[in-house]
């Protein structure tokens, strides 16, 4: 492949499917039997989650925004290349048809994703085509990242267990999730056993306020405008970049995962946000992590 070829057609050309044929393919196998068999299938995932959630630590129940059972809790490799003309650095290129495909009860997980949404809010997951695509240590564990295409050409993700979200028309140039924790010597407000509702939620807004130092960020970067890599900024001036594993068509999006290290996750210095960069070095979209206090 020509060295200056864009990031979009390394990641078609990394699949032997062209992203229209993988679009009639999936009009092909029925999209109602698929639907079906999520709805048939969901109760058990979900009384999972809510079951997982409730023992979920506040400050990452607050920042698993992008999966709807979070949402509504709150009331709601591959092929290696590289382009030394264009400065990249070396990635993979993950072909999405031939990665292993996910067992049945991920595949669950990922039916039920709209379970509950508002009319229109479903992200239509085609979850029997959900692939393996790497796994990455945060949070003092080893996770699995499993992506599913959508049925309005765009994708959901998970990195298992439980935190994930979905980009279902394609359309979000870049995404950073992450849990937040209190700086070291803050307390925090708990939440009383006997709580109202909206107390409940009163004390969570507090407890969000409060918790401004992440502890790990996952997320993903289309290749929109040029973007060819992730760029997280800390409040010190320092920058990282975290490694990139790019999912060929349908996906077509690069996916990410980074362990905030102890130094920086200080009052003094913690990450402030995360940036999607072109290979001239130009910032094209940037999404904030934390506030600069």
């Amino acid at each position: 492949m020509k060295e200056d070829a864009t990031m979009s057609e390394r990641l078609a050309a990394a699949n032997p499917v062209a992203l229209g044929d993988a679009r009639r393919f999936v009009d092909d196998v029925g999209l109602e039997v698929i639907r079906k068999r999520a709805i048939e299938s969901q109760d058990e995932g979900l009384e999972r989650r809510a079951e997982s959630l409730s023992n979920t630590p506040l400050t990452r129940r607050l920042h698993m925004r992008g999966l709807v059972i979070a949402a509504a809790a709150l009331a709601v490799a591959g092929a290696l290349a590289a382009g030394p003309a264009l400065g990249w650095r070396a990635f993979r290129i993950v072909p999405f048809f031939e990665a292993q495909s996910a067992s049945r009860q991920t595949q669950i997980d990922f039916g039920s994703m709209g379970t509950g949404a508002p009319a229109g809010m479903d992200p239509g997951a085609i979850s029997e085509e959900t692939r393996k695509i790497r796994q990455a240590t945060f949070s003092g564990a080893v996770h699995t990242l499993w992506v599913a295409p959508t049925k309005l050409g765009g994708f959901c993700y998970l990195w298992s267990p439980g935190t994930g979200g979905c980009n279902s028309r394609g359309l979000e140039r870049l995404d950073a999730i992450g849990e937040l924790s209190l700086p070291p010597g803050v307390v925090g407000p708990q939440i009383p056993k006997d709580a109202t509702k909206n107390e409940m939620l009163s004390t969570m807004r507090a407890a969000h306020e409060l918790a401004t130092v992440p502890l790990w960020i996952v997320g993903y970067v289309k290749d929109t405008d040029g973007a060819s890599k992730v760029v997280i900024r800390f409040r010190d001036g320092t920058t990282v970049e975290p490694d990139v594993t790019w999912v060929s068509a349908p996906i077509s999006a690069g996916f990410y995962a980074y362990d905030v290290p102890q130094d920086k996750r200080t009052s003094a210095n913690h990450a402030l946000s995360v940036e999607s960069v072109s290979s001239t070095g130009t910032v094209i979209d940037q999404q904030t992590l934390a506030p600069n206090r």
